[in-house]
Parts: structure tokens; C-alpha cells; sequence
């Protein structure tokens, strides 16, 4: 290379575009070493020849830091919101580990999913890292190849004929008609190409979709449009894809970046779902040096520097995942630096730290540049950049400038509003991809997230934002029909439009606000057509109404002045006696209050105890603290199936016999255990025989023969059925052996020990098999056989794995390095191809086994030593444990955690039972504990119902049969009792089912669907009763029977609630009008005389049944949309909930609100429901979780019980209060116990023992006698073994 020393200032761009490739040829090289790692040779020659790449390297910053005008470039090194591009590329660092695994992961496949979550680097690490190594020949011939990079928008097929076109350097005005071409078949694509590419010469296209999210977020709201966008945009779109890249020999390449919270949307196209699932790499965080690569090369590129300290800070705010907010205040830090070029602690701490920097500007450039007029004309306009989130998080919106000039503005006044953020890189502006118009987005939406002042706007007019999406799609769809008429809105949906601009007085854009005057004009022209019949109608409607509300207030009197008498009458009876039982029980409610605070104290610590304390406490007194204590121990070990309790020490090893039906376990004492896993017994006498610790427990693949090894050097082999010895131990190792292995045939036994060696030993001779394997530098800790028994792996206190060929037993290759501590443990997946491998650095890795190289990044989750790892029998799930007390559970297909972590204490040992239902962990503190991996249950079992999102359950008043229904459009009836199936689903409506509703004498079935109808089916014969009842013009959300079961009420998007005679199954009289948009939910008062609704437009409405009238006023408090209402069994309370996360009680007499809200969720709730006693609320939605509420305190009840992995939709309770019933997304129905009764059998089921007479005495005392908290066990010894 020619030498650069003299290069002059002037081609500055020059030296810097020549660093980038001098990086870039970096990482190739890199990634060849690890490539042919076996072979000293080839190393050797790319090793010299990468010094030499990474001279120049040097050489070329170094004339970059000398050749700057001054010591310190005026342009900022970093990008703050905006993402890097490829220009940016000398300038993105800190990736280089996820760029050479996207370059791997595309050279085994022509499809590529990007995932990560929002400001992870995913589209940075595409366009600023993959696609400037594809040009620079990282793959072969890849320089020559075409590119295409894209954000599908509202129409991603126009978007990807555009760029078709202008590849073809064609007419893009022919872009419409190869766009209609394309949603039609694959032709048009596969002759694209053809034309695109040099198909002899190998020349590709690399199709690079950025935001596939896009195809979600940008999706319309009014029905009509999403239609056409599926049909049209988005479906074609994806089956193009799918169908060119899996075509044989197919010259495209699709990589795509994705937000991880649309997996979901994706799951809905299976063909998309599984390329997807086999073919992604997870952007993970970046690692601490990442992260300080990221933060001081690029400054050192500029010529500056930080002062100490300040690095450390900022990697430390990195690594809590805020990555846009990073760059952002490393942007403003450049901004404010010295002189000398040092950023600085006191620039830090005045820009607010990472968490602070950006909105801090945000609101200084707010009060800086615009008058309290022209702050509210941006908050409208940064309102319409915000795609309000329905289940996801918001989402930034791309929208053309003509679209945000609002009626009477110019784009010159819209471009003067919005330059200082434009200026500041807030926003961005650009052009869209299908027709050249000038575009305006939020450049990151780490902007909705981290400026309280936007999100406060966003939340505020969220319902109205919603309906002016609408607004601007009808009346894009309006002007793109040229102004057809027949479009326009009228009736409900003009009367919403009018109430919001009086209300939330919007400003408009011409062509909106021409669509509403036009709309408005012809609702005119029929309002003046038809005013006399309404008149008329009017005044008959009024005189019934007097008339009625004259006999209404009569009764409404005599009803109050009763029951104000018996209220008087009951407290006065109600406090004598209370007053009476307070005095005599006084010091027993304290002490079960302090039981219950411990209980909650030692939930995770020593749940055994926890869960007695918390049952002995409402033992004592059965009251809010103690049944919350009790339910809270329980939720906090919401997987725990029970303890095994017959160790005396530490216990370091579980195993399950290959059947499931036997566990056997190991530990300090000496001895081995085999349980019954039927009856969770121990089988006879321990088995003794190794005078020292035991390490490692196995079972032969046939279950007759169980191997020990210890620290006493030795092996033994028992036969389980006799449970004898087999023979004298195993002799040969001269330290602690650490870990045995059965191979997979069972003829073969293979031993790790403390003196650095392998053995493999006959099983049926019990003789060494040669000599034993040596190559590790340290003690050998684990060893494990493949599933084909070709190959033993071996791990060290070395730090590395070592991969042997069994029948050679000759080392595979070089050692495994990655961890950066003892490797623990380790364990093959089900089919052989991944190795996963536990550190005290605390970390999981995994490994290719092909071609032994770590999979992706480092497991993090642990902060201690990981002693154990354990693969599910079918491979998709990995658990870890160790001595920071949790097990994690890990998807081995993304490398992300399930879930939260377990508390399960200090762990040496976990093994899943063979039908992967169970995991079983060995502890520390002398006890096996048995967890559910089959669900997550608290307190009941899940059940698989529908193969899409559950949306509703019901259950009949009898108890003994429940309906679901969901996505799939069907409905399903189940017996309670053996959750099995009535009969084949029912079927007859064509699109989701929102509500099913049983009559009260459980004879009749209501349902309400998408399809805008509601369908009475014959529980007995699962037939239709006659044809659907139709009225409703768009979706029916809700259905619920009057207590008298005559009369069904429905409530639609159309706004409008209706009553239907359940007999004749026909309307009563004209829908009842009073809300603004969509209702959402219905609910009768148990007397059937008052009906309550609950809407998107944030009230409730109370009707008087009779009369169809509302009852007074709305009730308003709430500030999003209202979805879920229900009654007090008495009639007096109405609960409400909805999107802004709250509930409310309200007294129904007096329509007022009982005191303020309950809060404890942290999204949208969906449901609500109270017990049949009145005591108990429940509410559940977004967050997947379930709250209950005691009504009389209005406290939580204990923590919120988890199971369901998505949103809840729909909860009941059993006619006796026992059992609640919750429908989720995820597919699943769930039946949780709640009585406290059954929470005490499930305590005293999971630690099968009770208080140690030490244990009693220690928190109850003598004043009250030891009792057996758990009947069915035996009494506590007088010494405690914890």
C-alpha cells in the first residue's frame, strides 16, 4: 500500500473513507482466524498479514488527528438519535463480534431476521456494519453485488417496485403498474432479478428491510383501509419474500431489521414466523468494552478526550440498555466540550446524565423557541409523528410534509416551527421511497420514551390521536377516489368527529379539514330532509320519558328511606359485636401479623418455612394481611411443586432414572437417596458406601445402574432395582472425582477428577478402558457424552472445554475458550449440535458443536458462580443455576431469558425429567426442591383452548361447564370438572368472537364477533338458535343476559348498545345512543333495572332498562378509553377499568366516584370482575398479570399472580367463588383456586413437613401450644435441620 504520510488536509474525507476500509478489512481477517484456528500455517500468514492491515490502520489516524484543522474537529463524532448509515461507518464501533456473526449467519442463509429492541444498534449494526462489509468483498463476489436498502411505510410493495425501478435506472412512473404485477404472482420479482443481475457471474440482490415493524405499525385503523393494505401491501409483499429467497438458487438475499415485541404480529403468517424463528441473531447489549469502544474511539478520531472517571460512568448508564440515550449525551457532551477537546464531569452532571441529557434539551429548545401559541402547534404536530401503540409500545410515524401543514399555514411556516428540532437531530427529514414526497419523522423513538413532556402530551390526547389516525385515513382514501361522496362520514361517526374538535380542538390540514366540512355539508342536506319526522318522534319519545321518571323518583324515595333504616340498624349490631370479638383477639391478630410480615420476609430465602409461616398466620386469624401473606409466598414461588427433605447436608447432585419415575440425588452426607417421584418417598435405606462427599450422580440409558463418584477418588455402580452395590468401587484417579457419564449404548463409563485426567471405564467388566485422557491444565469438573456417543466433552478449572473422539480418543481440534473462569459444568443439547457450558465468570455459553465456535454472545444473568446447566428433552429450553440462588430459563433458539428468574436458593444441581414437566435442583441447604416447567401456576393449571388469543371465557351458573372463544372464530364448551371438550367447537361467525355469555339458567349461549353479529347457540345440542341477530353495523364487543335471562344487551364499535328479546331474538325498539365512539363492554345491575357500558370515549353510561333512557350524566374520570365495567353482587358498586391503567369504584345511587383510583398495574387492563361474596376485585390486561383487590379496603391482596405470557383478556369467577378463570392471548385459559383453604393444602403439598418444634418456639413462643400447622404430615422434630 502506498505509503499516506503526506496526504494534505484537503482530502481529510479521503483518509477517513480509507480508515473505514482498513476496518473493515480488519474484521475479515478476524473472522478468518477464528475460521481456520487448527491450522498454524494459514494462521500464521494472516496473522502477518492483519499487523500489517492494522500498521496502516494506525498510521492512517494518526494523519487524521495531525491533518484536522486545530487540535479538534467541529463535527461531532457521534450521531446522537440518528441511526449510522454507511457513510457513518468509520464512525460505529464496538460491534465488531455482532458484524462478523451476521456475516456468518448470512453466508449459511439467504434470509436474515435482525431482531433486538427498540435502540439496541439493530438497524446501526445493518447499515453502518453488515452492508459496507458486503461491499468491501466480505463475501465472495459480494462487491459486485446489487443492493437495496428500504423502510417498507404504508405501502412496502410500492416501496419495493421504486426501488426495483431505479435499479433498472427505468421509468418510475411505471413503479405503480410493476407494484400490481408484483402483488399479483412471483413473476414479476423473479424477472426483476433477471434483468437486475449477472446471474452467470453469481451477482446477487441483497434486499435490506429496515423497520419491518412497519408493516405493523403503519397498518390503518379504519377497517375498510386495513383491509386494502393487507390485500393489497402486505401480504403480497411478505409472500414475495418468502416465496423468491427459498426459490432453488435464488439470487436474493433478505436481511431484516425487527423490533422483538412484533414477533407476535409476525407469528400471525406461519411461513414468516418460521424463517423468522430459524434464521435470526438477537442484538444483545453491548459488553462494557464494547460499550468504551463505542464511547472513546470515535473521539479519539476528533482529537478529544474525556476527563477520568467520566468513561467508566457512561459505560455503567450503557449497560442499563439506554444505547440511543448514550449516544445522544455523548453528542451534547461534544457540544459542550473544553477547548482542548476533554468533555467534562461538570458538562455531564448540567446536561442531566444519560437519563436526563435528552429531555432536558428537549424542553430547553421548547421554552427557547416557542411562544405558549406556537408550543401548542408543535405538540400537534409532533402528535401526528406518534403512532399510538394498541398492545406494543408507541411508534414514530414517517409523514409527508403536505400532510402537516395545518389549514391556513404555508410549509415554509411548518419548516420555521420545526427547524430547532430538525436542527438538534430530533427530528428528521427526508423523502419518501414510493413517490419522492418531502417526509418528517421522530429521528429515534427513544424521543416518546425519554421526553416526559411528549409522553405526557401523547397520553393526554392518546384517544384522540387514535381517532384523528382515523380521520386522516378516511380522508387520504376520500381524495385518492376523487372525492366520492359516498365516503364522507355521517351519522355516529361524523357526531364523534364533531364532538372532538369541540373538545379537543385540533388543527387541521386543508384536506382533513376539507373532508369534514364536506361531510358535514352533506349530513346537512339529510338532517333538513328529515327534521319534521324527528321532530315528531322527538316530542312522543319526551312525554313517555316524563311520564316514567315521575313513577321512577317515586319508587327511587321509598327505596332510599328504607334502606337507610336497615343500614343504621345493621352497623349499630354490626360494632357491638365487632368491638366484642377485637378486645378478646387482639394480641392473636398481632401476632399473626408478624407472622405474616416474616412470611413475606423469607418468601425467597426459605419459601419452606415462608409458606408455614404465612398458613399458621391465617391459621391464627383469617383477615386481609395474613390471606395476602399466604397468597404472596405462594405467588413467589409461583413454579415450586415441592421439597424432598432426607439429606443432613449439602446436597450436590439430582438425576432422573430415564423413565421419570425415580430421582436420585446426592450429597456432603455421603450418601445417595432414590425417591419414588409417584409419591415423593424415599425408596428404603440411603445407600452408603463412599466415605467422603458425593459430586456426581448418573443412570444407565436403561435405568438398572446408577454411577457415584466422590471425593474419597472413587466410582461406584449400584443396581437400582436391589439398590446394592455393584461390585467394589472404581480405582484409578488419584483425586476427587468431580463427574461421571454413562455413554449412550451404556457399555461405557466416563469419569473426570481433580488430577487433571479423563477415564473411560467398562461397564460390565468395571476395568479402565487404555489409558486415561490428559491435556487440561487443571482439575477436570464435568464430562459429558454427545447423544451419538461419538464424542466426550470434558471441562476444566482451566477455563476451557475440550471436544474428544471416543473411539480414537484423540482431542477434536483446539480447546474451547471463551469463559474467563472455571467451567463448572456443561451439557449437550437432545440432538447433539449445541454445547452449553455454566462459569464461575457467570455466564452461559453456547457452542456450535460443527464447528466449535461460540453461539452468539454470552448468556447473562447471573451475578455468581453458574454451577449447572440442563437442556428440556426437546432442545428449546435451557436452565442454568448456581450460587447467586436463582435458576434462569433460557429460549435456546433467541438466547433470551424466560421469564423471570426462579428463586430457588443456592444451587449445585438441576435435571430435567424426561418428559421435560419437572426440573429438580440440588441445594445447599440439605433439601431437593421440584419445580413445574410444564407451566407457570400458582395456583392452577393452564389450559390449551384455541389455537389464537383467547378472548373470553364464561362459566355457567351451575359451575359445571365454561366457554371460550378467540381469534379462531370458533366458540368451545368444557366440563369444569375433567377440563375436557363438549363435543367439536362451535362454528357460524366469521371473524374473531369478542364475548360469550352464558343465560342464567345455562340453557342458552350468547356471542358477539368482529363479523358485527351476535349468534344464541343451544348449550344442550351445541346448535344455533335460529339465524345471527343482526343490527349492529361493525364489531360486537360485548354480550351479557339480564339476570332474568330475557333480554341480552350487546355493545358495538358502531357506538351503540342494544337490547334484544332473547325469545323472539329480536331488537327492542331503537339502539341506545349516547356514546361518543366504540363501547366496549356491558354489564347488568343484579336486579336488571340498570345497565352499565363503558367506552373509547373514556366514560361510562348508566341506563335505566325499562325506559332505554341513560341515567343522569357519564360518569368521567378516566383518561383513556374505558373497556371493562362490572357490578358488586349487591348491586351498589360499578368497577370500571381501561388503557390508562386505573380502576374506578363507583357508588351507583350517587354516581360518584368512591374515593381515588386503584393503581398496581403498569398497562392497559381489559377485564374486571368481582367475587360472588363481594370481597374480592380482580382485574388483569396488557402486563399479562392478575391483581386482586380487597373491595372493603381497596388494598391489593397479595402480589399479582403470573402464568399467562400474554395479554389477558377476559376473567370469571365460579358461581361459588372457588375458582377464577382468566383468557389470555397466549392461547390458554388458566383456573386459579381462591379460596384460602385450598392456598393452605397447596402450602402444606409443597413442604410436606411441618415447624420444628425450635422453629415454633423461635417466631410463634410458648404462650401458644406447638400445633401441626400441616394435619396431614408428621409433627416437627425438636430440632430444626435448617
Amino acid at each position: 500500500m502506498a505509503d499516506i504520510s503526506d496526504i494534505s488536509a484537503e482530502e481529510i474525507a479521503h483518509l477517513e473513507e480509507l480508515i473505514g476500509v482498513l476496518r473493515r478489512r480488519l474484521r475479515l481477517l478476524d473472522i478468518q482466524l477464528a475460521k481456520i484456528a487448527g491450522n498454524p500455517s494459514a494462521v500464521a500468514q494472516i496473522s502477518f498479514e492483519r499487523e500489517e492491515v492494522e500498521q496502516q490502520l494506525r498510521t492512517a489516524l494518526a494523519n487524521l488527528r495531525r491533518l484536522r484543522p486545530s487540535p479538534i474537529s467541529d463535527q461531532s463524532p457521534y450521531l446522537g438519535l440518528l441511526t449510522f448509515q454507511e457513510a457513518n461507518a468509520h464512525l460505529f464501533f464496538g460491534r465488531d463480534a455482532l458484524i462478523a456473526n451476521l456475516l456468518e449467519r448470512v453466508r449459511r442463509s439467504p434470509f436474515l431476521a435482525v431482531l433486538g429492541a427498540s435502540g439496541s444498534g439493530k438497524s446501526s449494526a445493518v447499515r453502518a456494519g453488515l452492508l459496507p462489509m458486503f461491499k468491501g468483498g466480505a463475501l465472495p463476489g459480494s462487491e459486485t453485488w446489487r443492493y437495496i436498502t428500504l423502510k417498507p411505510g404504508a405501502r412496502p410493495l410500492d416501496a419495493l417496485a421504486v426501488e426495483l425501478m431505479k435499479l433498472q435506472n427505468a421509468d418510475l412512473s411505471q413503479a405503480l403498474t410493476l407494484s400490481q404485477q408484483l402483488a399479483e404472482n412471483d413473476r414479476a420479482f423473479l424477472l426483476s432479478l433477471d434483468l437486475l443481475l449477472d446471474r452467470a457471474a453469481g451477482q446477487r440482490l441483497v434486499l435490506v428491510i429496515d423497520q419491518f415493524e412497519e408493516l405493523w405499525t403503519q397498518m390503518p385503523l379504519e377497517e375498510g383501509a386495513r383491509a386494502a393494505f393487507l390485500s393489497q401491501q402486505q401480504r403480497p409483499f411478505i409472500e414475495r419474500l418468502l416465496a423468491v429467497f427459498t426459490a432453488p438458487d435464488t439470487p436474493l438475499m433478505v436481511v431484516l431489521t425487527m423490533r422483538l415485541d412484533f414477533l407476535d404480529e409476525a407469528a400471525d403468517n406461519p411461513a414468516l414466523a418460521q424463517a423468522i424463528s430459524e434464521h435470526n441473531v438477537i442484538v444483545s447489549p453491548m459488553s462494557p468494552d464494547e460499550l468504551r469502544e463505542m464511547i472513546v474511539r470515535p473521539v479519539e478520531l476528533a482529537g478529544g478526550d474525556f476527563e477520568p472517571g467520566l468513561v467508566d460512568e457512561l459505560i455503567e448508564q450503557g449497560q442499563r440498555g439506554a444505547l440511543p440515550l448514550l449516544e445522544y449525551t455523548l453528542a451534547e457532551l461534544w457540544k459542550e466540550r473544553q477547548p482542548d477537546g476533554v468533555m467534562t464531569w461538570e458538562a455531564y452532571r448540567r446536561l442531566g446524565g444519560v437519563e436526563g441529557a435528552l429531555a432536558a434539551r428537549a424542553d430547553a429548545l421548547l421554552h427557547e423557541h416557542y411562544t405558549a401559541e406556537q408550543q401548542n402547534e408543535l405538540r400537534q404536530v409532533l402528535l401526528r409523528l406518534v403512532q399510538p401503540g394498541e398492545g406494543v409500545a408507541d411508534t414514530r410515524r414517517r409523514v409527508c410534509i403536505d400532510e402537516l401543514v395545518l389549514a391556513g399555514r404555508s410549509s415554509e411556516e411548518l419548516y420555521a416551527l420545526l427547524k430547532p428540532l430538525i436542527d438538534e437531530r430530533l427530528l428528521t427529514s427526508g423523502r419518501d421511497e414510493t413517490n419522492g414526497e418531502e417526509t418528517i419523522e421522530v429521528s429515534h423513538e427513544a424521543l416518546i420514551r425519554a421526553w416526559p413532556t411528549l409522553g405526557h402530551w401523547i397520553n393526554e390526547a392518546r384517544a384522540d390521536l387514535r381517532f384523528q389516525l382515523r380521520l386522516e385515513e378516511a380522508a387520504q382514501e376520500w381524495e385518492a377516489n376523487d372525492r366520492n361522496s359516498e365516503l364522507l362520514w355521517s351519522g355516529l361517526r361524523l357526531s364523534q368527529a364533531k364532538e372532538w374538535l369541540e373538545r379537543a380542538q385540533p388543527r387541521l390540514n386543508a384536506r382533513d379539514q376539507s373532508f369534514i366540512d364536506a361531510s358535514r355539508m352533506a349530513e346537512q342536506a339529510r338532517i333538513e330532509a328529515e327534521e319534521a319526522a324527528r321532530q315528531r318522534e322527538l316530542a312522543e319519545a319526551q312525554a313517555r320519558a316524563e311520564e316514567q321518571a315521575a313513577v321512577s323518583r317515586r319508587l327511587r324515595r321509598q327505596a332510599i328511606f328504607l334502606a337507610c333504616a336497615f343500614v343504621i340498624a345493621l352497623v349499630a349490631a354490626a360494632g357491638a359485636v365487632r368491638f366484642g370479638v377485637e378486645a378478646r383477639r387482639s394480641s392473636l391478630v398481632a401476632l399473626a401479623r408478624q407472622l405474616a410480615a416474616q412470611a413475606e420476609r423469607d418468601a425467597t430465602t426459605q419459601p419452606d418455612r415462608a409458606l408455614l409461616l404465612g398458613l399458621q398466620a391465617n391459621r391464627f386469624v383469617d383477615e386481609l394481611q395474613t390471606r395476602g401473606a399466604l397468597l404472596s409466598v405462594l405467588r413467589s414461588n409461583d413454579r415450586l411443586l415441592g421439597f424432598l427433605n432426607g439429606h443432613t447436608e449439602s446436597v450436590n447432585s439430582v438425576a432422573f432414572s430415564p423413565d421419570g419415575t425415580i430421582l436420585a440425588s446426592a450429597s456432603d452426607d455421603g450418601t445417595i437417596r432414590l425417591w419414588d417421584m409417584a409419591s415423593w418417598q424415599w425408596l428404603g435405606e440411603p445407600l452408603r458406601g463412599h466415605t467422603a462427599p458425593i459430586w456426581s450422580v448418573k443412570f444407565s440409558p436403561d435405568g438398572r445402574i446408577l454411577a457415584s463418584a466422590s471425593d474419597d477418588a472413587t466410582i461406584r455402580l449400584w443396581d437400582v432395582a436391589t439398590r446394592q452395590p455393584l461390585g467394589e468401587p472404581l480405582l484409578g484417579h488419584s483425586e476427587a472425582v468431580n463427574s461421571v457419564a454413562f455413554s449412550p449404548d451404556g457399555k461405557t463409563l466416563a469419569s473426570g477428577s481433580g488430577d487433571f485426567t479423563i477415564r473411560f471405564w467398562d461397564v460390565a467388566t468395571r476395568q479402565p478402558l487404555g489409558e486415561p485422557l490428559k491435556g487440561h491444565g487443571d482439575e477436570v469438573l464435568s464430562v459429558a457424552f454427545s447423544p451419538d456417543g461419538t464424542m466426550l466433552a470434558s471441562a476444566s478449572w482451566d477455563t476451557t472445554i475440550r471436544l474428544w473422539d471416543v473411539a480414537s480418543r484423540q482431542m477434536i481440534g483446539e480447546p474451547l475458550k471463551g469463559h474467563t473462569g472455571p467451567i463448572l459444568h456443561m451439557a449437550f443439547s437432545p440432538d447433539g449440535s449445541i454445547l452449553a457450558s455454566a462459569s464461575s465468570d457467570a455466564t452461559v455459553r453456547l457452542w456450535d458443536v460443527a464447528d466449535r465456535q461460540p453461539i452468539g454472545e454470552p448468556l447473562r444473568g447471573h451475578t455468581s458462580f453458574v454451577r449447572s446447566v440442563a437442556f428440556s428433552p426437546d432442545g428449546t429450553k435451557l436452565a442454568s443455576a448456581g450460587g447467586n440462588a436463582i435458576i434462569r430459563l433460557w429460549n435456546v433458539a433467541s438466547q433470551l431469558p424466560i421469564g423471570d428468574p426462579i428463586n430457588s436458593g443456592n444451587v449445585w444441581s438441576i435435571a430435567f425429567s424426561p418428559d421435560g414437566s419437572t426440573l429438580a435442583s440440588a441445594n445447599s441447604d440439605t433439601t431437593i426442591r421440584l419445580w413445574d416447567m410444564a407451566s407457570r401456576r400458582p395456583l392452577g393449571e393452564p389450559l390449551q383452548v384455541h389455537d389464537k388469543p383467547v378472548r373470553s371465557v364464561a362459566v355457567s351458573s351451575d359451575g359445571k361447564m365454561m366457554a371460550t372463544a378467540g381469534d379462531d372464530h370458533t366458540i368451545r364448551l368444557w366440563n369444569t370438572v375433567n377440563q375436557q371438550p363438549i363435543g367439536g367447537p362451535l362454528r357460524g361467525h366469521t371473524d374473531t368472537v369478542w364475548s360469550v355469555a352464558f343465560s342464567p339458567d345455562g340453557t342458552i349461549l350468547a356471542s358477539g364477533s368482529e363479523d358485527a353479529t351476535i349468534r344464541l347457540w343451544d348449550v344442550a345440542s351445541r346448535q344455533p338458535l335460529g339465524d345471527p341477530l343482526q343490527g349492529h353495523n361493525e364489531a360486537v364487543n360485548s354480550v351479557a343476559f339480564s339476570p332474568d335471562g330475557k333480554t341480552l344487551a350487546s355493545a358495538s364499535n358502531d357506538g351503540t348498545i342494544r337490547l334484544w328479546d332473547v325469545a323472539t331474538r329480536q331488537p327492542l325498539d331503537q339502539p341506545l345512543q349516547g356514546h361518543t365512539q366504540a363501547v366496549n363492554s356491558v354489564a347488568f345491575s343484579p336486579d336488571g333495572k340498570t345497565l352499565a357500558s363503558a367506552s373509547w370515549d373514556t366514560t361510562i353510561r348508566l341506563w335505566d332498562v325499562a325506559s332505554r333512557r341513560p341515567l343522569g350524566e357519564p360518569l368521567q374520570g378516566h383518561t383513556d378509553a374505558v373497556w371493562s365495567v362490572a357490578f358488586s353482587p349487591d348491586g351498589k358498586i360499578l368497577a370500571s377499568t381501561g388503557d390508562d391503567t386505573t380502576i374506578r369504584l363507583w357508588d351507583v345511587a350517587s354516581r360518584q366516584s368512591l374515593g381515588k383510583p386503584l393503581r398496581g398495574h403498569n398497562g392497559s387492563l381489559y377485564t374486571i370482575a368481582f367475587s360472588p361474596d363481594g370481597g374480592t376485585l380482580v382485574s388483569a390486561g396488557f402486563n399479562a398479570t392478575i391483581s386482586l383487590w380487597d373491595v372493603a379496603s381497596r388494598q391489593p391482596l397479595g402480589k399479582p399472580l403470573q402464568g399467562h405470557t400474554n395479554s389477558i383478556n377476559s376473567v370469571v369467577f365460579s358461581s361459588d367463588g372457588m375458582t377464577l378463570l382468566s383468557a389470555s392471548n397466549d392461547t390458554t385459559i388458566r383456573l386459579w383456586e381462591m379460596s384460602a383453604r385450598s392456598w393452605g393444602e397447596r402450602a402444606c403439598n409443597i413442604v410436606r413437613r411441618n415447624l420444628s418444634r425450635d422453629e415454633w418456639l423461635q417466631s410463634i413462643g410458648s404462650d401458644h401450644p406447638y400445633e401441626q400447622t400441616c394435619p396431614l404430615f408428621p409433627p416437627g422434630e425438636g430440632v430444626s435441620t435448617k
